[in-house]
């Protein structure tokens, strides 16, 4: 019986490494699990708040667009003899620089009044670029450019940004072509 009660012991002892071995297995398992969940989730918060910087600056992009073409639109709907751009037609010129002040646009939440400082008038005989940027209150920006031809075609480009500090990695852009007849 002695001899029995030995061996029994023995074998004890010898299975006792298989339960160690597979429970580094299981936990090896697990942990390069969780280390790939862990992975796609971080790549997956980039994603959105890249996207999130994106939608910033085309939003930024399109109020600043709307905005011009509201005020490229004002010439007949509103009365106003002139359009507030360089048309780079003869007899069509506009004083903005001391009108501007009633041009204001409202982008929802705060009223964002077009500074004739920071524009920039070129033109010739048939057409004419007016350059100008507007800040918004959520801390975006969009630089915009009006082209006309006459009166007869007009494109706007607005470029907007999700925030307006050069020195940031994470800028982002997006444009806005508008074009349009009279």
């Amino acid at each position: 019986m002695r001899h029995f009660f030995q061996r029994t012991q023995r074998s004890k002892r010898k299975n006792g490494g298989y339960i160690l071995l597979l429970t580094l297995l299981v936990i090896s398992i697990l942990l390069a699990v969780s280390t790939g969940i862990s992975g796609i989730s971080i790549r997956e918060i980039v994603l959105s708040s890249f996207l999130r910087d994106s939608a910033k600056a085309f939003s930024a992009a399109d109020r600043g667009a709307e905005c011009a073409l509201f005020w490229d639109r004002s010439v007949p709907q509103n009365g106003m003899p002139y359009t507030i751009f360089a048309t780079g037609t003869v007899g069509i010129l506009y004083d903005y620089s001391s009108n501007l002040s009633a041009a204001v646009c409202n982008n929802g939440q705060a009223n964002m009044q077009l500074s004739a400082s920071n524009w920039v008038v070129t033109s010739d005989a048939t057409s004419g670029t007016t350059k100008f940027s507007l800040n918004f209150s959520d801390g975006t920006c969009v630089d915009v450019t009006v082209i006309k031809v006459g009166l007869e075609s007009t494109t706007i480009i607005g470029d907007g940004y999700n925030t307006c500090t050069l020195e940031l990695p994470r800028r982002t852009q997006r444009e806005i072509v508008v074009f349009t007849n009279i």
